[in-house]
């Protein structure tokens, strides 16, 4: 299982970027983050964002590389 946290800021694409907490060195500032909770995949916690408020969320590009679209 895996920790995530989303950016509760949009980057300048309008995507909210999903980290896995524990291994990424490029996490948002702790005011910005929002916990979107334990899964077993980044695709789970991209699915789960998504349906929950953060239509346009997308993959950290060093630590969610598979989920990550730009």
């Amino acid at each position: 299982m895996y920790y995530f946290i989303i950016n509760q800021n949009a980057d300048e694409n309008g995507r909210n970027e999903i980290h896995n907490f524990f291994v990424c060195e490029h996490l948002p500032a702790s005011h910005n983050r929002i916990t979107l909770g334990w899964f077993t995949s980044e695709y789970e916690a991209l699915q789960y964002a998504r349906c929950n408020g953060f239509p346009n969320a997308d993959g950290c590009y060093y630590c969610c590389n598979n989920i990550h679209h730009g």
